[in-house]
């Protein structure tokens, strides 16, 4: 995995599997009330040997993962452009989001 420009370049080696995270900058706070997310977006191009099993999103507290508030299920991405929007049920986040996506 490697940061590149305004994205991340990830090679992985042919017949394995990993989850690859992503910390999303999220307001926590506005103008002295929390801050609401309800939309994680991943945007990429996939080729056609890696496949996105599964995407999780979480909400981090004191700069610690504490509770998974989406989980898209059984996925599978691959060979193509992404650009997919995923909506998180009306929850109030508690700390900065992190994107967790399985290849």
């Amino acid at each position: 995995m490697r940061p590149t420009g305004y994205g991340t370049i990830i090679r992985q080696k042919g017949g394995t599997s990993n989850w690859f995270h992503f910390p999303i900058p999220s307001a926590t706070t506005l103008d002295d009330d929390n801050a609401s997310q309800y939309h994680a977006y991943l945007r990429g191009n996939i080729n056609q040997h890696a496949i996105i099993k599964r995407v999780t999103i979480h909400s981090a507290v004191g700069g610690a993962s504490s509770g998974r508030i989406y989980d898209s299920g059984p996925l599978s991405y691959t060979g193509r452009v992404l650009e997919e929007d995923f909506n998180i049920p009306d929850r109030r986040c508690r700390g900065p989001l992190v994107l967790c996506v399985y290849v």
